[in-house]
């Protein structure tokens, strides 16, 4: 079994990977902005997809090195954390499921990220 401190860095290579994705799109939404002709919609669609990437990834960031920094989890607050973090998955998951599904719709992969979560709390239960 993977001990929570080597799954707590897995955890935070994947994030950073997103992290890094999400300023991609950035990238990609000035390019859309600036060569728009009318289709600012469109564009304000894929700005409104990349800001909620980037702070789902934030704040997950921030909850896994708070709880790795700690070591010892209270049951309380972890039960807290486990909620808070399952929700900002989900949304970015959803998110990057439903960005990147329009050209590729074998993006189920992303569940990963909503599953470790669960993970996470198994081990620590």
């Amino acid at each position: 079994m993977v001990s929570f401190r080597v799954f707590l860095i897995l955890e935070k290579i994947y994030v950073v990977l997103c992290l890094v994705v999400s300023f991609f799109e950035f990238g990609v939404f000035l390019l859309q902005f600036i060569n728009s002709n009318g289709r600012f919609p469109e564009t304000l669609r894929n700005f409104s997809v990349m800001l909620l990437s980037v702070v789902s990834v934030i704040a997950c960031l921030y909850l896994s090195y708070g709880v790795s920094k700690k070591n010892i989890i209270v049951v309380k607050g972890y039960i807290w954390y486990f909620v808070v973090k399952f929700i900002l998955y989900y949304i970015l998951a959803m998110y990057t499921i439903y960005y990147f599904g329009r050209d590729k719709p074998d993006v189920n992969v992303n569940f990963w990220f909503i599953s470790t979560t669960a993970v996470t709390f198994l081990i620590n239960k």
